[in-house]
């Protein structure tokens, strides 16, 4: 999946959040799904599975908004961290190299890091309890560090992916 986006360069890293009714202008991101917006104009969704601690990659036309938000009736709002993740100057950016553990009997997918063009980085980690923990450059070698006794396959792509 992140070869065949590899070349589209990413616009946005979207997440769906809803208004704090009682603070103006703070915004609750949910981090159940994070959206690579596409300059194609499609999303490569990242989920995180719910008590599973797995991730799972799709291609979408849209960010969802998650049927918890539905039910509790908030205001529906999608917030942009790109300019955490992606670099002040927010530009498209390609994804350049990737980094992922999975488990190779069943192949399930367990984090990954994307690096961009411009040499920012964002990981995902699904295990956190609010759904998906971001982080930086660090994250990844923190994460490989914090489950050494459970290490399942570890695989980089460092190559060129566009």
């Amino acid at each position: 999946m992140i070869r065949a986006v590899g070349t589209i360069p990413v616009t946005d890293i979207c997440v769906p959040s809803y208004r704090d009714d009682d603070r103006e202008g703070v915004l609750i991101p949910w981090f159940s799904s994070v959206y690579l917006e596409l300059a194609s104009g499609d999303y490569l969704r990242v989920e995180a599975l719910k008590y599973e601690g797995l991730l799972r990659l799709g291609l979408v036309s849209s960010v969802d908004e998650p049927p918890e938000l539905k039910e509790e009736d908030f205001e529906f709002v999608i917030a942009s961290f790109a300019a955490l993740y992606m670099g002040h100057l927010v530009a498209p950016q390609r994804i350049t190299a990737s980094r992922w553990v999975i488990d190779p009997a069943s192949l399930k997918l367990h984090c990954m890091e994307l690096r961009f063009a411009n040499d920012s980085v964002v990981f995902f980690d699904p295990e956190w309890p609010l759904g998906m923990k971001l982080g930086d450059r660090h994250a990844y070698g923190q994460w490989i560090n914090d489950h050494e006794e459970t290490m399942l396959c570890q695989h980089e792509s460092e190559t060129q992916l566009g």
